[in-house]
């Protein structure tokens, strides 16, 4: 949904709390990150990935990877605050779906592996 800041989860307190009580997240408070307070999330133990398609994990590896090397906290806060975004008012549901597509276009190597795996 669109908040004041960019678009947020109900889901997302959920499933911290649920990782800190299954003992699979640490979470902590950075108290003075540029004068504010900034969460901390260190993921504990391995994950599993069995309720995943194949496709699903190579999608999130490749969003993670872009994400993570191509990308400051800036730049991802300006993708987020896209058109969809700027369209909804505050407190509207914002399909995923509408988000995810264009968060990036798909790489030449994506492309190949997509039309290989469809053939």
């Amino acid at each position: 949904m669109k908040k004041e800041h960019g678009p947020y989860s109900y889901d997302i307190p959920r499933a911290i709390a649920a990782l800190i009580k299954d003992r699979r997240l640490f979470a902590d408070k950075d108290p003075d990150f540029y004068g504010l307070e900034k969460s901390v999330f260190v993921g504990k133990g391995e994950t599993n990935i069995s309720i995943f398609e194949p496709t699903e994990i190579r999608w999130l590896d490749e969003i993670t990877k872009d994400v993570c090397e191509n990308h400051t906290a800036a730049s991802i806060s300006e993708r987020t605050h896209g058109r969809v975004w700027k369209l909804a008012e505050l407190g509207e549901e914002i399909p995923f779906a509408a988000v995810a597509i264009r968060f990036r276009p798909p790489s030449k190597e994506t492309v190949e592996r997509l039309k290989a795996e469809l053939a």
